[in-house]
């Protein structure tokens, strides 16, 4: 009888908790028959940096050949894309006047040399006639007034071989003149390299003496030189000695590499109304030292982040689409990744020149081709790290409505002027007790998939919320 009873009384209690359940899920809305949910962890790892900026590249040494002399152009040995040594000749100009100017100055050289064959023996004969007179004024047979002339006229005599020596050597220095004046009709290359512009042609009249004209530009294509500007929240980023990867326009996919030589100190200043920015891309127009125009576009290339559905458009709790890409735009914009000093608009952009060296022994690489670089940037070997699609997410009015929960509201003290320095002040979304919970962090670097925690009640392995939108049926 007793076994019996406790059996009847088993039966009765799992009864009663089915029909519990069965009620409490008929009368009671799981969230998860109409929302539907991403999520993503907070976990520890390296936060690397990427700028990618684009520039002009140049040949490190180039030189633009001219002529120091006046003439016809009478031969090019040389053309566009021809291949020269050092010494090589490139162009001659007609040599006829410059020829008929040695022969004058070598006959200046004998006539020179006549004149002080002449001098000397003029002084020889005063010579004699000084000793002459001094044996006889000795034996007073002269008088005083007569060796006082023998001795003017040997003086003279002397004065004047010095001056026909002197002008022997002015006729030499005329004679190699007229020489070097020769030479430099034949136009030749000082370095290794390739000529990549010629300005010459065959007939031409070359008119040195009025502006030191440009016949040919050289360039030694063995070692390039990039510049590139780097915007200066992310300027202090990038070393020297860094590794570059850099793709060029003109030859499609093919990586090159570079090494970071120097940051340039100056400053750049480009006016406000010269720069642009968009979603994600900046741009900006200033002239650097090859005057190139160059462009700014920061982004970043590390790891793989989760993706949010399609149906998911977040938004911040103020309206504004939030986009963490790891980008850092050139010009201060409504949607960037976290900047550290953003300007005024009226102020412009200040950038950075960053010289970036590149050899390139078989001379692939054209100059004046357009790169596109990527540059180490700031770097965290360690570091907590939010998924960048959880910090762009904020819950729709569609997804609060399908928890039946009001929009919360959310401190936005990031507004304050004194949180305004190398953080940013975010927010992050969990899900606690089927509602969304804000979680007000700050942040500091951010690459394409993560962004770094600096402040903020996350701890890594917690579950925040990337993407959330009522379930279509």
């Amino acid at each position: 009888m007793g076994k019996a009873y406790r059996w009847a009384v088993v039966v009765a209690v799992t009864i009663a908790v089915a029909l519990a359940a069965i009620v409490t899920r008929n009368g009671a809305r799981d969230p998860g028959d109409e929302l539907q949910v991403q999520t993503a962890e907070v976990t520890v790892g390296p936060i690397a940096r990427r700028i990618l900026v684009s520039g002009t590249l140049e040949p490190a040494r180039i030189v633009e050949i001219g002529s120091q002399v006046s003439g016809t152009i009478a031969s090019l040995a040389a053309d566009f894309n021809s291949p020269v040594k050092a010494g090589q000749v490139l162009a001659r100009l007609d040599p006829a006047s410059f020829q008929t100017r040695l022969v004058e100055a070598e006959a200046g050289v004998i006539k020179a040399q006549a004149e002080r064959a002449r001098f000397q023996a003029a002084l020889d004969d005063a010579r004699r006639k000084f000793d002459s007179a001094q044996t006889l004024a000795g034996d007073a047979q002269l008088a005083r007034a007569e060796l006082d002339l023998a001795r003017t006229t040997m003086l003279q005599a002397a004065a004047d071989l010095k001056a026909a020596e002197a002008g022997i050597t002015a006729a030499q220095a005329g004679v190699k003149e007229a020489q070097v004046s020769l030479d430099r009709t034949v136009i030749r290359s000082p370095i290794d390299g390739v000529v990549i512009g010629r300005q010459a042609d065959v007939g031409q009249t070359i008119a040195a003496a009025v502006n030191a004209p440009t016949l040919f530009t050289v360039g030694d294509l063995r070692r390039m030189r990039l510049l590139v500007e780097v915007p200066e929240g992310e300027v202090g980023g990038v070393q020297p000695g860094s590794d570059v990867r850099f793709e060029v326009e003109a030859l499609g996919a093919h990586a090159f590499t570079g090494t970071v030589a120097e940051v340039r100190l100056a400053p750049i200043n480009v006016p406000a109304a010269a720069s642009t920015s968009g979603s994600g891309a900046s741009t900006t127009s200033g002239n650097t030292a090859t005057t190139s125009r160059s462009r700014e576009t920061t982004a970043a290339a590390t790891a793989t982040q989760p993706q949010p559905p399609p149906a998911a458009a977040p938004t911040t709790p103020g309206g504004a689409a939030s986009r963490r890409t790891g980008q850092t735009p050139a010009a201060p914009a409504a949607t960037t990744a976290p900047s550290t000093q953003a300007q005024p608009a009226a102020t412009g952009v200040v950038t950075y020149v960053a010289v970036i060296d590149v050899d390139t022994p078989n001379q692939e690489i054209p100059p004046g081709g357009t790169a596109i670089v990527t540059l180490s940037g700031s770097a965290r070997p360690q570091a907590v790290r939010i998924p960048n699609n959880a910090l762009g997410f904020a819950p729709s009015a569609e997804a609060l409505a399908a928890v039946d929960q009001n929009a919360p509201v959310v401190d936005r003290a990031d507004d304050d002027p004194a949180n305004r320095n190398a953080t940013q002040l975010d927010h992050v979304w969990k899900m606690e007790n089927n509602r969304f919970v804000p979680i007000a962090v700050k942040t500091g670097i951010a690459d394409d998939s993560w962004t770094e925690l600096v402040g903020g009640d996350v701890r890594p392995r917690d579950v925040l919320v990337t993407a959330a939108a009522p379930r279509v049926r």
